[in-house]
């Protein structure tokens, strides 16, 4: 085989590849995917600082709670239920 004619084979095939549209889908696909994973990524990073802020009013929330009810604030001078609206007074608002 000459030169010649394996480089008209090559030019060929690889214009027939630039008219083909068999990959066309797998493209758009990628496309597609990679524009999801990013609006995913950016919700996440908008949304991180007030998961995190809640969480911790959540967490110290439910330790008043436990130390609440438990009666280690009031010497045992409360009752359970004073205890009870006492914890929903401070932690009502989550």
């Amino acid at each position: 085989m000459s030169n010649k004619t394996t480089g008209a084979r090559v030019e060929a095939a690889f214009g027939g590849f630039l008219r083909g549209e068999c990959g066309a889908v797998t493209v758009d696909m990628v496309v597609l995917v990679a524009a999801i994973v990013s609006i995913g990524v950016v919700v996440l990073y908008k949304t991180h600082s007030a998961v995190d802020d809640y969480s911790t009013e959540l967490e110290t929330c439910m330790w008043r709670h436990t130390n609440i009810l438990n009666g280690k604030f009031n010497n045992g001078s409360l009752n359970y239920q004073e205890r009870l609206q006492k914890m929903q007074r401070r932690c009502g608002d989550i």
